[in-house]
């Protein structure tokens, strides 16, 4: 197996197990996560507004303009950070788009699949199509009760985690049994 296709598949299992794990914490304490993820993305903010502050202030060309945008960013942070909750609104769409980025990835490894002659490319088509389905209903549905959708979520992130890593673990046995001709030939 190729360097590459180690690295993909290990890089779709680390993934998926990331899926799981944030789904099983998404269905126990859903509105903890929601804050909790708005919290981090305000330390994140505020991070860097400090540090883009204190560049600009201790570099020689001050630029008015980057300045503000610092404090901005410092501002909106500590913002975010203190009242999370009217941001935590928006953390089931963000999961969807991530649903449906990672069901098209699987509709591709399946469409890998056929490719190289596997006989049940269609049921792992059909794993990435419900993934994609599933972020698309999440979106839908993102404006209901936010614990409820981050459960819903949770459970749709559990279930695309093993569907992924069932998905590219057989299009990764079937690879194997693929000889690829690596050898040269003139053609006359």
């Amino acid at each position: 197996m190729s360097d590459t296709i180690r690295k993909l598949r290990l890089s779709s299992a680390m993934s998926s197990i990331i899926g799981i794990v944030l789904g099983v914490f998404f269905v126990i304490k859903p509105g903890a996560v929601a804050v909790t993820v708005t919290k981090i993305i305000g330390i994140l903010i505020l991070i860097f507004g400090a540090v883009s502050l204190i560049k600009e202030l201790i570099d020689s060309d001050r630029n008015a303009m980057l300045i503000a945008m610092s404090v901005i960013c410092l501002v909106f942070g500590i913002w975010i950070f203190a009242d999370p909750d009217p941001i935590s609104k928006f953390i089931p769409y963000v999961i969807s788009i991530l649903l449906i980025v990672h069901g098209a990835t699987t509709i591709g490894a399946a469409a890998n699949g056929k490719a190289i002659g596997m006989d049940d490319w269609g049921l792992l088509m059909l794993l990435g199509i419900l993934s994609v389905v599933a972020g698309a209903a999440g979106i839908a549905l993102a404006g209901a009760v936010r614990n409820l959708i981050m459960m819903i979520l949770g459970v749709m992130l559990i279930y695309d985690g093993v569907s992924s890593m069932f998905v590219h673990g057989k299009v990764s046995y079937a690879a194997k049994d693929t000889v690829i001709d690596t050898e040269g030939r003139d053609i006359d």
